[in-house]
């Protein structure tokens, strides 16, 4: 590479690479170690002998390819690079069907409890949609339906979707170019084939990521189709005597809630959230799901809160990981030790496929906020100030975080502080691609520096201490994530946490009101089951129990006339 590209290479470093995403960059191209080992002790001076480094092993193209991968928004055409687009990673395949991750109050609610004609799931990708609607497929049959299943990822238009259900329904009818009218046929051969079938169901799996607009088709489908349908099969008064118990049309897609309820249909659409797991319902999956694996309820506990750990709470990880176990003839304690490198690719490809589902442009900006469990626009600002999220991707923090919010991965929470990724699952499986992509060492910088930034906003007057408190003992734990392996390094830990990290930030929160900030601070901590359960993972002893969080509960109720001991 010439010196004159070389020299642009450098201005890029020096003004949009932060130390942490130079570490990483470095890292990359590289190895681990390696910004160590370069000469200079500031970023600018690694930043020379980075490119140093690069020139004298002719590393130009890896250097470009992974600069262009960590920060996508930076124009890198002058070196022949124009925002390249990244490989197209496929959904993995939907899991074999178990309860507790496809959903069974779900489709018992369409199957045996119906509380309507239409019904939306909506939910992040990876909460076992497919296979839901593969299930209520195999329910209606069983029930001698008329029952027919379209993927519009497999069949984008609507003659498409008109000439699939025809195949699977086995009709035969005129299809027109008029959206309701080919709705009416469907309708009719329907009621000409009836025999022995009990009702009509249709199932359509969207597959819609949340940056994108809704597609025509299915808005088409939805306003013109569907009711062409309805109102040829309404009109037979034998096959609809009871229309609740013979018609469902069941839509499964991603944070499609919102735009459905903008189409103004001329139904009412059942919209079912899916919600994420919580360790409660990964306790009773293993319960029931290992039932004579797991017997002893010391062992099941330590079991579930390590499948959390490792899976982030994903339903489709935790599958395949329930399934590795099996599989693997290991006794429970063993298995997380044996097959610790598998485990981790399967959160790891998981991972991967959902930050390919976020727009290009923005993944930087998800990578970097991630580890920010709670932010707010002016954390968003000081990110911008040091270079971790780029200004180019609004007008001001304000505008980057009204733009957030449109992923539907940013919600608005009732505590008055943006609460990153509304389903959390998203957010934990990107925090453990971080943990596997980044140089060693670099992960706890990243969370003692979320921890720093929390610490600073609890000087700042106003009415969010508590929350800043909580995000700043949450870091403190993530920021020890390499000590929670051994027991003895936990039981350390626990020492520290209680002697030294607690009274720091609790003197902090309590400086001005002591009472009001304690009951702020047990209120929340009352309902952050996320926190409860990292405390108890990473500074339990032999086992997963609640001992730790009962101790931090008591700690704040006698806070600060008692100063508990840390306890063995």
């Amino acid at each position: 590479m010439e010196q004159k590209q070389l020299s642009k290479l450098l201005d890029i470093l020096l003004k949009y690479i932060s130390r942490q995403d130079l570490r990483t960059l470095i890292f990359k191209v590289l190895g681990n170690g390696a910004y160590d080992n370069l000469s200079g002790s500031t970023p600018n001076e690694k930043s020379v002998a980075f490119l140093e480094e690069i020139a004298r092993r002719d590393l130009e193209k890896s250097l470009l390819r992974e600069l262009a991968e960590l920060r996508p928004d930076i124009d890198l055409s002058a070196f022949g690079i124009t925002r390249p687009k990244s490989p197209l990673i496929r959904e993995p395949k939907p899991t074999p069907f178990i309860d507790f991750t496809n959903r069974k109050v779900e489709w018992e609610r369409v199957i045996l409890y119906p509380t309507g004609q239409y019904y939306l799931f909506d939910g992040p990708a990876g909460y076992g949609k497919t296979a839901l609607l593969q299930k209520l497929a195999q329910e209606f049959e069983e029930r001698n339906w008329f029952c027919a299943y379209v993927s519009l990822e497999e069949h984008p238009t609507l003659s498409k979707i008109a000439t699939s259900l025809a195949d699977q329904l086995q009709v035969e009818c005129h299809m027109s170019a008029d959206a309701h009218q080919s709705g009416i046929e469907i309708g009719k051969a329907v009621i000409a084939r009836r025999v022995a079938e009990e009702g009509l169901a249709l199932l359509f799996d969207v597959n819609h990521a949340p940056f994108e607009r809704l597609p025509s088709t299915l808005t088409t489908l939805l306003q013109d189709f569907v009711t062409g349908i309805w109102e040829a099969l309404a009109a037979d008064s034998e096959f609809f005597r009871n229309t609740a118990v013979n018609y469902r049309i069941v839509l499964t897609g991603r944070y499609l809630a919102s735009k459905i309820d903008r189409l103004n249909l001329p139904y009412k659409v059942d919209i079912v959230q899916l919600k994420p797991f919580d360790y409660k319902v990964v306790q009773d999956v293993c319960v029931s799901y290992l039932k004579d694996k797991l017997s002893n309820p010391q062992e099941r506990d330590e079991f579930a809160a390590n499948l959390l750990f490792y899976t982030g709470g994903h339903p489709r990880c935790m599958v395949r990981t329930l399934q590795l176990f099996e599989k693997s003839r290991l006794s429970p304690a063993n298995f997380f030790v044996r097959r610790r490198a598998q485990i981790k690719d399967i959160a790891y490809k998981e991972a991967n496929w959902v930050r390919s589902s976020i727009g290009q442009l923005w993944r930087s900006a998800f990578d970097t906020l991630c580890i920010y469990r709670r932010f707010d626009s002016e954390l968003v600002k000081l990110l911008i100030e040091q270079g971790a999220i780029w200004k180019g991707l609004g007008k001001d923090a304000y505008d980057i975080v009204h733009h957030l919010l449109q992923f539907y991965l940013v919600d608005w929470r009732a505590d008055s502080a943006y609460k990153h990724l509304s389903d959390d699952i998203t957010r934990r499986l990107l925090v453990i691609r971080l943990r596997y992509d980044v140089a060693s060492g670099e992960f706890a910088d990243k969370c003692l520096q979320v921890r720093h930034t929390c610490l600073n906003r609890l000087s700042i007057p106003g009415e969010m201490h508590h929350v800043w408190a909580l995000e700043a003992l949450f870091s403190y734990l993530q920021a020890n994530l390499e000590r929670i392996h051994q027991l003895s390094d936990r039981q350390e830990l626990r020492r520290e946490f209680f002697e030294q990290e607690l009274p720091t930030v609790f003197g902090l929160l309590t400086s001005e009101e002591p009472r009001a900030e304690c009951t702020s601070f047990k209120r929340l901590l009352a309902e952050d089951w996320e926190f409860r359960f990292t405390l108890n993972y990473y500074l339990r002893d032999a086992v997963y129990t609640d001992e730790i969080y009962q101790k931090l509960v008591h700690y704040v109720d006698q806070f600060p006339a008692t100063v508990i001991s840390s306890g063995g």
